[in-house]
């Protein structure tokens, strides 16, 4: 099974507040449809599996989407769609609002612990 690390957002991400993450992948690496292993870090980093998402969506599109809405999609960690936008260009010197980040939408099916868990 694929993998996305949520190493940032994961108690967002247990608690529902998370349905949206993007990534600055080089290609499409899932498919709406797709069954995913949320993990708490990378696994390089000793990260676990904490759950598992369904993708819903994903395309790209420019980073300056990124508005009020879309950062509490994002787990509101922010406080608004300005301040993710800027901490997104933080993380990746370099890069421009205008650069395209793939959107990928998600809901969690099952979490670690849960009677459903699968992993």
């Amino acid at each position: 099974m694929k993998i996305i690390s949520f190493a940032w957002t994961t108690e967002a991400l247990l608690n529902g507040n998370k349905t949206v993450t993007r990534r600055m992948w080089k290609k499409q690496l899932v498919n709406p449809g797709d069954l995913v292993q949320a993990y708490n870090r990378s696994p390089r980093f000793k990260g676990k599996p904490v759950a598992v998402i369904k993708i819903l969506s994903i395309y790209t599109e420019p980073l300056s989407n990124v508005t009020d809405e879309e950062e509490r999609k994002e787990g509101g960690l922010w406080g608004s769609g300005a301040n993710y936008i800027k901490a997104f260009l933080e993380a990746y010197p370099g890069m421009t609002e205008d650069d395209l980040v793939w959107r990928i939408s998600f809901k969690v099916i099952s979490k670690q612990g849960d009677k459903t868990w699968k992993n």
